[in-house]
């Protein structure tokens, strides 16, 4: 029997290069790992211990769909993030959770799938000049757009076509210093490592010049272990916290990334194995 199957998606096969070196520390340490993507039927998922979800990162776009798979695999296996963890977390509701938890995050007004909204009205009444449309389920930069004074009427029917099929996040465009967004990496609920990366990059391929290791504040540091000790169930297997830091200092979360979050294990090499040791820990 196989000790783990990683679950991704047709356009990385093979896995990205990040997830390629965690496959190579689980094997250096003897488990018997291989791929398979997630919509693939001939993928026989319950011929291993354990599932991790990685790179399915077209999910989103086929959530229905995932989600039965989700179900199905959850019956055969152990699934990793857990499946009730992935649903929580696929709808970023989860940050009015957090919110309420006391964990700073970006200011968002919620819009109701269905509902008729007025983009000017909604940026007026809140002040702000300029925001971001984004779906409340999606993933990197999918159908994520920042809007301006000067791009109101695209910017309206964009919202208005999202709006037909699923709940929609408005919040202000945050001018971020020094860095325009920043992720931190925890495995088994322990800080690892951080990167600077380009706000709403839709590049996953860990290769990205656009993202680089950096040292997160004191500040930083803990509201993202806030926020990570806030995830209902205890800590999660891995987990990536996304936050912003305004211009006048304060700083707010703006994504816990429990399903398939790129963990830029590449930019600090331990990470990989202390992955693999917390995986070990779960068979």
């Amino acid at each position: 029997m196989l000790d783990c199957i990683i679950a991704t998606c047709s356009s990385v096969p093979d896995l990205d290069p990040d997830d390629r070196l965690l496959l190579q520390a689980l094997r250096a340490r003897g488990f018997a790992v291989e791929t398979g993507v997630w919509n693939d039927p001939s993928v026989n998922w319950s011929a291993a211990r354990l599932c991790l979800l990685r790179s399915t990162w077209d999910y989103p776009k086929r959530f229905e769909h995932f989600s039965r798979w989700l179900d199905a695999t959850n019956r055969a296996t152990l699934v990793r993030n857990p499946a009730w963890l992935v649903r929580w977390n696929s709808h970023k509701g989860y940050l009015r959770d957090l919110a309420r938890a006391g964990i700073p995050t970006v200011p968002t007004a919620w819009i109701q799938r269905g509902c008729r909204a007025d983009l000017v009205s909604l940026l007026a009444d809140r002040g702000w000049s300029e925001a971001i449309v984004k779906p409340a389920l999606g993933a990197a930069g999918l159908n994520v757009l920042r809007v301006s004074p000067g791009s109101m009427e695209h910017a309206q029917t964009h919202l208005t076509s999202l709006l037909k099929d699923q709940d929609v996040m408005l919040q202000p465009y945050l001018e971020a210093a020094p860095h325009p967004e920043l992720s931190l990496v925890f495995i088994a609920g322990t800080y690892s490592h951080a990167v600077s990366k380009k706000a709403f990059d839709t590049k996953l391929a860990i290769g990205d010049a656009a993202a680089r290791r950096v040292a997160p504040t004191e500040r930083e540091r803990d509201v993202a272990a806030r926020a990570i000790d806030a995830v209902p169930g205890g800590p999660p297997l891995y987990g990536r916290v996304d936050i912003f830091r305004s211009g006048n200092g304060a700083v707010f979360v703006n994504e816990v990334e429990l399903i398939e979050p790129a963990l830029y294990l590449g930019a600090h090499l331990p990470a990989a194995g202390r992955l693999a040791d917390a995986i070990a820990r779960e068979l």
